[in-house]
């Protein structure tokens, strides 16, 4: 989430952490590599919530892109190798390629994606409505993602047999609508559409309101769009360099 100071991003990470467990202190991106990767590892299978990208240093946030995503750390001796799997979550008021002082390529873009932020709550009452917000993401964090998990164990071989056929039909009709086939995209598509089926079986258990198809993928092409425009001026450029 990229944006200016106040606008509610943090108040969005503090919802989101509360899923899977209390909020109370969102960690930051004040850290070296090294320890974030331990951070990364004790996120294994969670979200990871990094606030304010802007007290990373440069060499901390060009590195980070990938071994994040990645999803292992360095090989040390006598040491076995953190890995994790994990979706990051992180905000600040400039972006990656910003604090890292640096260009970066598709294969960096697809790994944290830009989501420019304008207000989180569009709403003259926001002030009060964000405070409701974190108020009852403190009091019952951790109650969503017990119950996703028991709608899940409930129902596996259902969502499991589910979920190829409705990636296929979310990457089809996403690269239709953004007429693109760039592979970059269709990889970014892969992980939206992961977010897109977690929130339509949310929906199937109660823990937030039906959301249709067409509804979710409306939501998840802006930040594709926003991925493919930078693609492009990257290729673009790299292109002019290389001629």
């Amino acid at each position: 989430l990229v944006g200016e100071s106040s606008i509610g991003k943090s108040t969005a990470q503090y919802i989101a952490q509360s899923v899977f467990s209390n909020p109370s202190q969102l960690l930051t991106w004040r850290t070296t590599d090294n320890s974030l990767e331990y951070t990364a590892k004790a996120h294994n299978d969670q979200l990871l919530v990094l606030d304010e990208l802007g007290q990373v240093d440069e060499k901390t946030a060009s590195k980070s892109a990938y071994f994040l995503a990645n999803g292992s750390g360095k090989a040390r001796m006598g040491q076995a190798t953190p890995e994790w799997t994990t979706l990051l979550l992180s905000s600040g008021e400039a972006d990656f390629e910003t604090i890292s002082k640096s260009s970066l390529h598709p294969g960096q873009l697809i790994r944290i994606v830009n989501i420019p932020v304008a207000q989180i709550i569009e709403n003259p009452n926001g002030k009060s409505i964000a405070e409701s917000l974190v108020r009852n993401a403190k009091q019952y964090n951790s109650i969503a993602i017990d119950a996703f998990i028991k709608h899940f164990q409930a129902n596996k071989n259902s969502i499991e047999n589910r979920w190829n056929t409705y990636k296929t039909a979310f990457i089809e009709r996403a690269l239709a609508a953004l007429n693109s086939q760039s592979p970059q995209l269709g990889r970014l598509l892969n992980k939206f559409a992961v977010v897109a089926f977690a929130a339509q079986i949310a929906s199937e258990c109660n823990l937030i309101a039906p959301l249709s198809f067409d509804a979710l993928l409306e939501k998840l092409i802006k930040p594709a769009t926003i991925f493919l425009s930078d693609a492009q001026a990257q290729t673009t450029l790299d292109i002019e360099l290389n001629t």
